[in-house]
């Protein structure tokens, strides 16, 4: 690899014209790369926009027929604190369900089918 000193490195008069456009507006000139630029959304998500809630969750959550309510959606990570008497019954149960091979048998399912459950009886999914 090639180092270079930050006085040598800010020398613009040994820059291409693309690369000195870059540096001046943040943005290349028409030599950018059609395949890479394609990769990159339209539109970003705006950064205060709120998750979605209440009908338009159910465009979102879709459960299965097959399954006992297993949620065929991407996964999300959620941290949260519990009793203390919480995770050892949880790996309790998830030990005795995989051995009986019985579904939900993973901790995050059987914590997933949990709080689905909560939340549909509790009227906040339907």
């Amino acid at each position: 690899m090639n180092r270079r000193t930050l006085s040598a490195a800010l020398q613009t008069s040994n820059l291409t014209e693309v690369a000195l456009d870059f540096v001046k507006a943040g943005t290349a000139a028409s030599s950018v790369d059609p395949v890479a630029s394609s990769a990159v959304p339209p539109q970003p998500a705006a950064v205060g926009e709120p998750p979605p809630v209440g009908r338009n969750l159910k465009r979102h959550l879709r459960i299965s027929d097959e399954g006992e309510g297993e949620v065929e959606v991407g996964l999300v990570s959620l941290t949260v604190r519990v009793p203390r008497i919480v995770p050892p019954g949880l790996l309790l149960a998830s030990v005795d369900r995989k051995l009986k091979r019985q579904r939900p048998w993973t901790q995050q399912e059987i914590v997933g089918e949990a709080l689905t459950h909560w939340l549909q009886e509790h009227g906040y999914l339907t």
